[in-house]
């Protein structure tokens, strides 16, 4: 039934900015950081670390904003109602929460195979092979699992402006993790996870880093974070009657 509803869903975004977006956006990026690296003075470590930086930084503020937009069009067409009255109501919530996933990761891996090949064929600057571009795919993705369900709820119970502004909030929490202030706590925040795992990759890749306990410890709350919240938003869906916060 879930995908009887996921392939509903992905035809329901036709008319919506949804999937150009997904589509231009990991273009736009791989295409400026190449052309801007061409003649940057940098080495391929810092331009692969900026590069993966940026996206996970940006990626908070991109969930809220796709996650408003699908809320929002249920929103107007029926209150919420075509979903709250299916007679299983969880593949509804789960199929939606899905396509934001399976959407997001279609374009990191654009983002980064289109990054990874400019790097190995164009500037020839590259400081490993192709299985790192994927892997820094996986890690993004699955890093933010966990901000996507907590997008899809807030853009479900509160008014998008709620989800934006939290979104916004995340990616600047994010861009700070990166810093010193960051050194010892980035393991506890989710939207640091993605952006910091990456640089530790790039680190053990070029030789400089072997282990880092930090790295572990966000990988086990990442998997516990994401499990917890995946069956609480279940229990939440199947309590929840529609309203929502306009305030």
């Amino acid at each position: 039934m879930i995908l009887t509803c996921l392939v509903s869903d992905y035809k329901k975004t036709k008319h919506l900015s949804f999937r150009i977006a997904h589509l231009v956006i990991p273009v736009c990026a791989a295409i400026i950081f190449l052309a801007y690296y061409l003649n940057a003075p940098w080495d391929a470590q810092i331009k692969t670390e900026v590069y993966y930086q940026t996206l996970g930084i940006g990626f908070p503020i991109l969930i809220a904003l796709f996650s408003v937009m699908l809320a929002e069009q249920e929103a107007s067409a029926a209150s919420f109602q075509t979903m709250l009255s299916a007679t299983k109501r969880l593949p509804m919530f789960y199929s939606k929460l899905i396509l934001l996933v399976l959407s997001g990761t279609f374009s990191v891996l654009l983002a980064s195979l289109l990054f990874g090949l400019g790097n190995m064929y164009v500037i020839k600057q590259s400081i490993t092979d192709m299985s790192f571009y994927l892997s820094a795919s996986l890690v993004l993705i699955v890093g933010n699992i966990f901000t996507y369900i907590f997008h899809w709820f807030l853009s479900l119970r509160f008014n998008k402006g709620v989800s934006i502004m939290v979104g916004i909030v995340e990616s600047i929490v994010a861009a700070l993790m990166l810093t010193g202030i960051g050194e010892n706590t980035w393991c506890y925040i989710p939207c640091a996870w993605a952006s910091r795992i990456i640089t530790c990759m790039i680190l053990k890749f070029v030789g400089m880093q072997t282990f880092d306990i930090k790295c572990l410890v966000a990988v086990l709350l990442c998997v516990v974070l994401t499990i917890c919240s995946t069956f609480l938003f279940g229990i939440w869906v199947c309590h929840w009657e529609g309203q929502q916060t306009n305030d």
